[in-house]
């Protein structure tokens, strides 16, 4: 453990400005300890990612501080803004991506590998935090298997930097100070505002998205720009009732909650109490234990999360020892990185152009160290691991090749590619969301002797008509559906249609949630069911469709609660391997209700019903992998080597209807 008495934590090791505000540098030691004992899953500690929000401010105050300070004396250079956060951010950051990418080489799969260096590459462009959009949320479980999950922050004000000072610059010169005062708290109301309308509709973007948060980062500003004045006595109380806010988020608040929201306000305001303050003399914010956190605070967030990750990702877990360590192996990168890494770098001399090459150049060689181990998809060379083993973890890719093109997103209408021969006639359409993808390359092998499929489908959007999917544009399924449906029975009347979606997924989330992700008519409605009304309009769907088509509904596919080629490939490094599987009662369990409401639907509407678990289950076990061979390509989707063993059950689609 590192020593934080005053005599080993003196100016020659951690040096300190003369302009320094113990204050500020508090708020960084709380903030990043409430992130760590946070992300080390200490209980006590539920709300800690509010540490965050807490950094975003203290950003936002000293950039508008250097900004402004520079625009009044007209001395400020864009250009040495920018040399100054680059140095201060990138050293570090490219140490950290550097290392990763060596260890990994000796311990991570191959598709590991590869999603590491994606993510590499995304953290040294800055733009890892709409990657993440893309992906799991940032309290899923499988973000936690995500090394560089945590520059999700550091993209975000690296976004806010190259913007902010531009728009502060461009008011300044055209309008003057005060414009730039009124501009700036109109800007953070209307971040505010935009915030609180992803919030209402659960966007995907919220928790990582720069505009939803730079309020918070433009509060800092508020704070520099509309400065009060405050008694001694009044400061000490603003100060403590500041740092109360702070600590009952910490303390109160946990991942449940929808973030960022109106919730955020009260760390917030309470960071932006402790900065007005200026509390400065207080033994709470002068110690050494406090200067030493504060200042290393950058370099102990780089680094913490890597150990977090190593939890998960070997199987350690969160025992008290583990936890310990974690926390000391925290601190004690934290500091290396501060004193070697962060201060060399921030002394650096030269003239700008030669600084903007040396930082410019490290950051260069990260990104295309991480751009040659994605583009040779992580090695998967046998030099790494065994065939068996790079095989099954390969699985992740055997997908359709013409998914990007023809899986739609965010569309109102298909390109309506065709599977098969190209030449024949359509002999089924299917129709569906991303399983339906999963599905079509056997639909066609299927059909082979019959005629060609018509594929139509959308991701994330359930092929029932007036469905609204939470976090996503409300009219973009319900008109793709409506649009699609309409096409079908005018261009391809009397075509059988097969209809495949993840049901059980919009009933009730991810795999151990039981959150709907749909609603049905203008809004969410919490006295309703969504089980009924989903009922209601799964009728109406297919009532309407099999009354000009024969139609046919596969379903729920198993699913399982992790990737399945990542599980088998890790299984087949030991002794006593065993397929990955799931209990009968396990698959009724999540998909009982989808399959009974999809059963009476078929009744009304005069369907037939296609069963995936006759093929893919036996003996009341559900298989993920065959002989070490994984069936999906991620955790619910079938593979092209999966999906083939339905192709006995996909033939009844023309032949039952013949």
């Amino acid at each position: 453990m590192i020593s934080t008495n005053s005599s080993t934590i003196n100016k020659n090791v951690l040096p300190i400005k003369s302009n320094f505000r113990a204050d500020l540098n508090f708020l960084r030691a709380l903030a990043v300890i409430a992130v760590v004992l946070f992300h080390f899953k200490i209980g006590l500690f539920s709300g800690g990612f509010v540490g965050v929000d807490v950094f975003f401010v203290i950003s936002g105050f000293l950039m508008t501080k250097i900004i402004v300070t520079g625009l009044e004396k007209n001395q400020f250079s864009i250009l040495k803004f920018y040399l100054a956060r680059a140095k201060r951010i990138i050293p570090a950051l490219s140490v950290l991506c550097i290392v990763l990418l060596i260890i990994a080489w000796f311990l991570l799969l191959p598709s590991e590998y590869r999603l590491l260096a994606k993510h590499t590459a995304a953290s040294m462009g800055f733009i890892s935090n709409y990657i993440y959009i893309g992906e799991a949320g940032y309290f899923d479980p499988a973000s936690h298997e995500k090394w560089l999950l945590h520059t999700w922050s550091l993209s975000v004000e690296w976004q806010f930097y190259i913007i902010y000072p531009l728009i502060l610059l461009t008011i300044h010169r055209l309008f003057g100070h005060k414009a730039l005062k009124v501009v700036l708290f109109i800007c953070s109301l209307g971040s505010l505002a935009y915030m609180i309308q992803l919030g209402l509709i659960h966007h995907k973007s919220l928790y990582y998205g720069l505009f939803a948060r730079v309020w918070e980062m433009m509060s800092g500003g508020i704070v520099y720009l509309f400065p009060l004045t405050f008694s001694r006595k009044m400061r000490s109380s603003l100060f403590y009732f500041g740092i109360s806010l702070i600590v009952t988020s910490v303390l109160a608040f946990d991942s449940t909650m929808l973030w960022p929201s109106l919730y955020s306000l009260v760390p917030i305001i309470g960071t932006m109490m402790v900065i007005y303050a200026q509390h400065n003399q207080s033994t709470i914010v002068t110690n050494s234990l406090v200067k030493f956190i504060g200042l290393t605070s950058y370099s102990i967030y780089l680094w913490h999360w890597p150990f977090v990750v190593s939890l998960t990702v070997f199987s350690l877990g969160f025992t008290f020892v583990n936890i310990v360590g974690g926390i000391a192996l925290s601190l004690l990168f934290g500091y290396l990185s501060y004193l070697f890494i962060e201060t060399k770098f921030g002394k650096l001399k030269g003239n700008m152009l030669t600084q903007y090459v040396i930082i410019g150049g490290l950051a260069g060689v990260v990104f295309a160290a991480a751009v040659v181990v994605f583009l040779k998809n992580g090695f998967a060379i046998e030099i790494r691991f065994a065939k068996n083993i790079l095989v099954a973890d390969q699985e992740y890719i055997n997908r359709d090749p013409r998914k990007a093109q023809c899986l739609v997103e965010n569309k109102t209408n298909s390109p309506h590619c065709i599977y098969g021969n190209k030449n024949s006639k359509v002999a089924v359409i299917l129709f569906g969301d991303s399983h339906a993808s999963a599905v079509v390359n056997a639909l066609a092998e299927a059909m082979k002797t019959k005629g060609s499929v018509l594929f139509i489908a959308q991701a994330g959007c359930m092929s029932v008509k007036g469905m609204h999917r939470i976090g996503k544009n409300n009219n973009d399924c319900t008109d793709f559906v409506k649009n699609e449906i309409a096409y079908i029975k005018k261009q391809y009347p009397n075509v059988p249609v097969l209809m495949v979606n993840r049901w059980s997924y919009y009933l009730k989330g991810k795999l151990g949630k039981n959150t709907p992700l749909v609603y049905f008519g203008n809004k969410p409605d919490p006295a309703q069911s969504t089980q009924q009304l989903f009922s209601n309009h799964l009728n109406s769907t297919l009532c309407d469709l099999s009354s000009s088509n024969p139609t046919f509904i596969l379903k729920s596919i198993p699913e399982f609660s992790a990737e399945v080629p990542k599980l088998v490939a890790k299984k087949l490094q030991k002794s006593n391997f065993v397929d990955v599987k799931l209990t009968q009662k396990s698959y009724q369990q999540r998909n009982g209700i989808a399959n009974s409401i999809i059963d009476n639907a078929a009744k009304t509407c005069k369907i037939k019903v296609l069963d995936p678990s006759d093929l893919l289950c036996k003996s009341d076990i559900c298989y993920g992998s065959i002989s070490g061979r994984p069936l999906y390509y991620d955790d619910n989707h079938l593979s092209e080597f999966g999906n083939r063993l339905l192709i006995p059950l996909l033939k009844k689609v023309h032949s039952d209807y013949k």
